[in-house]
């Protein structure tokens, strides 16, 4: 009987990614969403500071964005990122039907 149950089950490996990951849950199309951002946060942040001629506030702009974009873009074990997560949430809630309610007198 025991030899049945170990014949008949599936083994199922977890864990093995479909790209390279440069750490968990940061790869190849992370990194270049990362630098996208970057290059957009260098772009803002240079007109930030020839409008305010403050480099803090450029400075800061040209570091938040970045990180901003590497916490949404990461995946977790699950292989699933914030922005993923939204896009779940986006999609599910067009899927769902609608149905008005409209109060009627009882009989």
């Amino acid at each position: 009987m025991e030899e049945q149950i170990e014949k008949d089950s599936l083994y199922f490996p977890q864990g093995i990614k479909r790209e390279r990951e440069y750490f968990e849950g940061y790869g190849k199309n992370e990194l270049v969403y990362t630098i996208i951002a970057t290059i957009c946060a260098g772009i803002v942040a240079f007109i930030v500071f020839q409008i305010t001629k403050s480099q803090i506030k450029a400075i800061f702009l040209f570091l938040a964005v970045p990180t901003t974009a590497v916490l949404f873009v990461v995946r977790n074990d699950c292989n699933v990122s914030v922005v993923s997560q939204i896009r779940f949430m986006i999609r599910f809630a067009q899927s769902q039907k609608k149905y008005p309610y409209i109060a009627k007198k009882e009989w």
